[in-house]
């Protein structure tokens, strides 16, 4: 009370002026430690695991007692944001408040939230076994499949003058029963009635059963 009798009893400014009589309560009522105690939290606090809005609010409680101006403000609260936050904070018009950094903040922390949660609704999950590894091929079994193709190149080849044999030629091909003429002919000169071709007597064919060939030969 003596220092409110004293103003006024003076009529000094702060009677009429705000500023100056929050300048002189602050310097009688007012602890300057606790001031310097705000801004050493200032600099250690962080978001960590919370949301922008959780950190915002604590960093506003120490910003108005702490006696950093308004760009120490903007760089230590943005400093102290998450990667993801401020990866896409960089890419935004710089702030000219902290307020309106806070803002920008929160609303980016929101976004993301957001899609986050439509993800884990929405958007089907694939188990393990969804997706296999690549599994590179086996030399041994590359090997084998080489030594398969080059034992069909052999075959395919004469062994006689190295003449190459068309294979598809000696494939057995389906074909309609014979007609009872041409079976006729094929038996009064000898020929081979199973397969489909009639180029060959029946003793020289090597896909005829034995009993066929003496049947014929006889």
């Amino acid at each position: 009370m003596v220092m409110f009798d004293a103003i006024i009893t003076e009529d000094a400014p702060a009677t009429t002026n705000y500023e100056e009589f929050s300048a002189v309560f602050n310097s009688n009522f007012s602890d300057s430690r606790y001031a310097l105690k705000s801004t050493n939290q200032l600099n250690k606090i962080y978001q960590g695991k919370r949301s922008v809005a959780e950190y915002a609010s604590e960093f506003r409680n120490l910003a108005k007692i702490s006696e950093f101006n308004e760009k120490a403000l903007i760089m230590q609260f943005q400093r102290e944001l998450k990667g993801r936050i401020l990866g896409i904070l960089i890419n935004s018009p710089l702030s000219n408040s902290i307020s309106e950094l806070i803002y920008v903040s929160v609303d980016i922390d929101n976004r993301i939230a957001s899609r986050d949660t439509f993800r884990q609704k929405y958007v089907p999950r694939y188990d393990n076994n969804a997706y296999r590894q690549y599994q590179p091929y086996p030399s041994n079994q590359y090997t084998r499949h080489n030594d398969l193709s080059n034992n069909i190149t052999h075959q395919a080849t004469n062994s006689h003058d190295g003449t190459h044999i068309d294979i598809e030629a000696l494939k057995v091909r389906p074909r309609r029963p014979l007609s009872r003429e041409e079976k006729i002919r094929r038996f009064e000169n000898g020929l081979c009635l199973y397969p489909a071709s009639d180029k060959h007597i029946a003793r020289d064919c090597g896909l005829c059963p034995q009993s066929l060939k003496a049947k014929t030969q006889q």
